[in-house]
């Protein structure tokens, strides 16, 4: 392959500009354009020529049109500027390109500016996508009644735990010693007597019952033999005052490359229904008990009992 000669260097600058991708252009004071390569002018469904004497302010999106001046004033007082400019397609369609110009005083002429630019059009869409999805999920999280909730570690749990069907009382003993709320929303924070989540976030798991409380163990070794996915199990937890709670708990793990690398849990309160299914279970096993004092008490007792059945049916004081 032969290398071109130095005198070839004219060929292949206008070369780089002509038949090169790079998005090239020249305008004036006002932002008149006097030059476009044709890789900037296909860009934009046109022919170069037909851009040339173009104010560079009517290709711009009219959202932004009004910015326009002060580009102008930038670049003449700077001699350089750079960022994100919104156009639109001869078809319609907006493109963003990143650019970055310079003022230019060419011998015995007015000042020009050199533009320079790429396409960054699908990049601005995919990050504004990701932006507007954190936003929504964001806001789902923080309006969701349920209590919603990541668990961060100080350290790997799986260090020494679930490698190869380790310990799994180890790895409970793990996840109390390293977890925290990394961060959870007014939901959870209110199931556990908080006034909002700015209380919760930093707590370590160690002060939370529902790891310690023995009726929870089957449900957190499932957990952990499931590689840290679960719904809806059953654990009795205590909030800040004191006050026994029931939850209905959701889990998903993030296992990268072997390491747990956060916890997002979902709690469901269900202490009311609970309370409301132990009380309605009392009432039916007192009631039971009187009728069978019924059928064996005497006649002159039986107005007596009849008169406790009829409060606990009717939701008396039992």
């Amino acid at each position: 392959m032969s290398v071109p000669a130095v005198a070839d260097g004219d060929r292949i600058r206008r070369l780089l500009v002509d038949r090169g991708a790079g998005l090239i252009c020249a305008h004036d004071g006002v932002g008149t354009l006097v030059f476009i390569n044709p890789a900037a002018a296909e860009a934009l469904g046109y022919p170069p020529e037909e851009l040339i004497g173009t104010p560079l302010r009517k290709l711009l999106h009219p959202a932004v049109r009004q910015q326009f001046d002060a580009y102008l004033e930038r670049i003449w007082v700077r001699g350089r500027d750079r960022g994100l400019m919104r156009l639109v397609a001869r078809d319609g369609r907006p493109r963003v390109w990143a650019y970055d110009n310079v003022r230019y005083q060419p011998p015995g002429e007015g000042p020009i500016v050199l533009g320079h630019a790429h396409d960054v059009t699908e990049e601005t869409w995919a990050e504004r996508a990701v932006r507007e999805r954190d936003v929504r999920y964001r806001t789902f999280i923080a309006t969701s009644g349920e209590g919603i909730c990541r668990v961060g570690f100080e350290r790997d749990p799986l260090v020494e735990g679930l490698q190869n069907g380790a310990d799994e009382q180890r790895m409970l003993d793990n996840l109390r010693q390293w977890g925290y709320i990394a961060e959870c929303n007014d939901a959870f924070a209110r199931m556990y007597g908080a006034g909002s989540a700015v209380e919760m976030a930093g707590v370590p798991l160690r002060n939370f019952s529902l790891l310690k409380d023995p009726r929870n163990i089957d449900g957190l070794q499932r957990l952990i033999r499931n590689r840290f996915e679960a719904t809806e199990f059953e654990c009795h937890e205590v909030d800040i005052a004191g006050n026994p709670r029931d939850f209905l708990v959701s889990v998903a793990g993030v296992v990268e490359d072997g390491s747990l690398r956060c916890l997002w849990a979902l709690l469901r309160d269900v202490t009311e229904h609970r309370q409301a299914e132990a009380q309605a279970e009392k009432s039916r096993r007192r009631l039971l008990h009187l009728v069978e004092r019924l059928l064996a008490a005497q006649e002159d007792d039986r107005p007596g009992i009849s008169a406790e059945i009829n409060a606990v049916v009717g939701g008396g004081a039992v």
